[in-house]
């Protein structure tokens, strides 16, 4: 965050409005950028769904409150075909970012924005990685519902998330159906949805592999604790959470120690014997 940014009056509107102390409306702004870059390095963080933002910011209150928010202070902008854009996303990114995008002839999507409101009937052809639908669903819909085509972040079969499902996507449902235990599915849902973004940035794939690569940790997972005590066994949500599916497998498994068989009468007997004779040794009675 640029220096004397804590002072403009938009700030203090953010800040004001959440209710936050200073430094935790700087993480909360860092924090959505910081997902913008991971995420969608053009700036067009409108490709993810509200609920996909918050859930990479970890915000915990309502999604949709959240991007009105940001929207009406100016840290985000509405657009007819990215939905939302990082307010000014190509003034603030990294060098690197920007001769990676200068290099490959492309251009931010605040830039296509501003293009576009400069010369009305012509199209850019440096246009960002994207092609979302040229009309705009309005702020507080969730991307999956339109027409679009894009990928949701963290839900690679996201077409499926019906009502029949409660609202969970199916590659959500089939890493649950293997998690072995079977409490706090909610919770769960939210972690899992944190951790793909995770997995997504640590391995640099598509999201198709990162649920893809959640399931094959869970179904191994599953195996190492078949015979285990459950009590033993975390919740889902705190297995997610802690990234425990990164852990050795062989750490899955309960560490026994091994308990010697009981002593026979004869090998008691010896036992006593020879700590007697310690004894009487040690106060001189042999």
């Amino acid at each position: 965050m640029k220096v004397g940014t804590t002072e403009k009056i938009k700030f203090k509107r953010t800040k004001r409005a959440f209710g936050l102390p200073l430094w935790q409306t700087v993480g909360l702004l860092e924090s959505v950028w910081l997902s913008a870059y991971q995420n969608s390095p053009a700036g067009n963080i409108g490709k993810m769904s509200n609920e996909d933002i918050a859930a990479a910011i970890e915000w915990e209150g309502n999604p949709d409150d959240l991007i009105a928010q940001l929207v009406k202070d100016g840290w985000l902008d509405e657009d007819e075909e990215f939905r939302l854009i990082v307010h000014d996303w190509s003034e603030h990114v990294s060098n690197y970012l920007k001769g990676a995008f200068a290099k490959h002839r492309r251009l931010f999507a605040d830039q296509v924005a501003k293009q576009r409101a400069k010369h009305p009937a012509k199209q850019s052809k440096e246009q960002p990685a994207r092609h979302v639908p040229s009309t705009m669903p309005p702020i507080l819909s969730n991307p999956r519902q339109s027409n679009s085509s894009q990928e949701p972040p963290i839900a690679p079969q996201g077409a499926r998330e019906t009502k029949a499902n409660n609202g969970y996507c199916q590659s959500f449902l089939d890493w649950w159906e293997h998690y072995p235990k079977k409490v706090g599915k909610d919770a769960a849902y939210r972690a899992w949805r944190k951790a793909g973004f995770k997995v997504k940035a640590q391995m640099v794939c598509s999201s198709q592999e990162a649920a893809a690569h959640l399931l094959s940790r869970v179904i191994a997972y599953e195996a190492a604790r078949q015979g285990e005590d459950p009590q033993f066994t975390p919740h889902p949500a705190t297995w997610l959470n802690q990234g425990r599916w990164a852990d050795d497998p062989a750490t899955w498994k309960a560490q026994r120690a091994e308990t010697p068989p009981p002593e026979t009468p004869d090998e008691k007997a010896a036992r006593l014997g020879k700590l007697w004779e310690e004894q009487d040794r040690a106060t001189g009675r042999l």
